[in-house]
């Protein structure tokens, strides 16, 4: 509902201990992202060094996003 995405995004829902295709995202996210550098010639970064997140929207809808790779 969108009441729980927003008890998960302010932090107040139930922890997410991830899945099986969180677990594959995890897995696979590095030989992508090499992948995309080697074919695009960008280089790719973890975003985390950048930033710790955005709160993005209105004040009737927002949504916090956290980038996991940044393309410089």
């Amino acid at each position: 509902t969108p009441f729980q995405v927003w008890l998960d995004k302010t932090g107040q829902g139930e922890r997410f201990e991830g899945n099986e295709h969180t677990e594959r995202g995890e897995i696979l996210e590095p030989a992508v992202a090499e992948f995309f550098r080697r074919k695009t010639g960008y280089k790719v970064c973890d975003a985390e060094l950048l930033s710790d997140g955005i709160i993005l929207g209105t004040p009737d809808y927002f949504y916090y996003k956290n980038e996991e790779r940044a393309i410089l």
